[in-house]
């Protein structure tokens, strides 16, 4: 699965108490990974990214935003959302060939000088990056006790130089967003769960997202017959619509 450079793991419970986090580790190092995990300060479970590459060769993640939410309207608060984006950097190609963006066809890797202007810069003031641990093949990143949520300024996506840095959909670097939802938050904070999402989705929009990794538990369920917002489209499906709608009315 990991075979090729680049390659990419979404992880949205990422501890456990046997140990999970020892176990990724190896996997890493076996496989050529590096990773970074999130451990949140409310009760929920990590999340992590891992992607194959190796700093050596210019590849590296990024924390660009970090949402961990409690209820705000309960006598007993507890967690309905917890999510991360990530900024990913493919590295360097060493292969020694590239695709033709022009053919589609794979040739010689050309010996010229790499493009300075077009390659993918380290983001000037990120939350969190692999960067600062290269000593370690998976950086573990720990919440702090601020709930509101936490991000940094959006940068420009770099696409990277077309004959020295790997590329996948074209990009030399790609976002993703990792989230998790809790199931209690369908029967217990529907409406203000809903508001969340809404707002973490709008940070992906903001942030330019190319995936959305996730469970969403209940939320993401199709059909239910007891409650009146038990269907598929008035949950996930919905928060969707209205930030599609909010882009179209700010294009």
């Amino acid at each position: 699965m990991f075979r090729n450079a680049a390659h990419i793991v979404c992880l949205c419970e990422a501890s456990d108490e046997y140990g999970g986090i020892a176990f990724h580790r190896e996997i890493a190092k076996e496989y050529g990974m590096i990773g970074m995990v999130v451990h949140p300060a409310i009760q929920s479970q990590s999340l992590a990214i891992f992607v194959r590459g190796d700093h050596d060769v210019g590849t590296f993640i990024e924390l660009l935003g970090h949402h961990q939410i409690e209820t705000g309207n309960k006598a007993s608060p507890f967690w309905i959302l917890h999510g991360a984006i990530f900024r990913l950097c493919h590295g360097q190609n060493t292969s020694g060939e590239f695709v033709d963006p022009s053919t589609g066809v794979r040739i010689p890797k050309p010996d010229i000088d790499k493009n300075v202007e077009s390659m993918v810069h380290q983001h000037d003031r990120p939350l969190a990056s692999t960067l600062d641990f290269l000593d370690r093949s998976i950086c573990e990143i720990d919440g702090d006790d601020d709930l509101a949520v936490s991000g940094v300024e959006v940068c420009e996506v770099n696409p990277g130089a077309d004959t020295h840095d790997v590329r996948r959909l074209l990009l030399a670097e790609c976002r993703v967003a990792v989230f998790h939802i809790s199931a209690y938050a369908w029967s217990n904070a529907y409406q203000e769960t809903c508001q969340k999402w809404l707002s973490f989705i709008a940070s992906c929009v903001g942030h330019q997202c190319d995936f959305l990794s996730g469970d969403g538990n209940l939320f993401a369920q199709r059909s239910f017959k007891s409650d009146d917002h038990s269907d598929y489209r008035t949950c996930i499906r919905s928060t969707f619509t209205a930030v599609r709608l909010t882009v179209l009315r700010i294009t």
